[in-house]
């Protein structure tokens, strides 16, 4: 099997599982998905998931149960994968709320992910929040600081940093910039 998740479903909305001759509803595929699991044959429903994302690679539901299945197979690497390209997908059509919550999803497997927290940033920002936003990018700069990333995380206040890119994120999208660079308290590098 390909693990390749591109495709299309055919346009009479069914698909061969294994078998030449035999065509079968998606829905009926992810019937025997279900039923795998309840049998507690977890690798063989993934199997079965993928399966139908390469037929229906825009079945976002699918794809996010594909990602939690990874994560109940304890394989971490492949469900942040599946998370992270669902939540792009629906970052992509404007589905904010949607792929907040499984950039989330990449975060609890992978608190460092400097990539996730990033668009979490850029999310927050278009709805507004602005201290969720700064939060997010903070924790970048925290992240960089403990693994010895002086440089990365110095650049935190200034033009090029996370906090930066608050400033100007915070100017694209109406945001108050002061309420957005962390004008609450002093500069964390020691200044005033």
């Amino acid at each position: 099997m390909s693990s390749s998740h591109s495709g299309t479903l055919a346009r009479n909305g069914e698909r061969n599982v294994g078998h030449e001759s035999s065509s079968v509803t998606v829905e009926q595929t992810l019937d025997d998905a279900h039923r795998l699991l309840r049998q507690g044959k977890v690798d063989d429903a993934i199997e079965v998931y993928a399966e139908v994302l390469e037929e229906r690679s825009d079945d976002w539901p699918a794809a996010n149960r594909l990602g939690d299945l990874y994560v109940q197979a304890e394989r971490l690497d492949e469900a942040v994968e599946q998370f992270t390209r669902v939540a792009q997908y629906l970052w992509e059509r404007g589905r904010f709320p949607k792929a907040a919550a499984l950039y989330k999803k990449v975060l609890k497997l992978r608190p460092e992910d400097e990539s996730a927290r990033d668009q979490l940033s850029d999310i927050a920002l278009r709805q507004g929040l602005l201290v969720d936003a700064l939060a997010h990018l903070t924790t970048i700069v925290d992240h960089r600081r403990a693994a010895g990333d002086d440089e990365g995380s110095d650049r935190g206040g200034t033009t090029d940093g996370p906090v930066a890119t608050a400033r100007g994120r915070g100017r694209r999208y109406g945001g108050s910039t002061l309420a957005c660079t962390g004008a609450t308290g002093p500069d964390r590098r020691g200044g005033a």
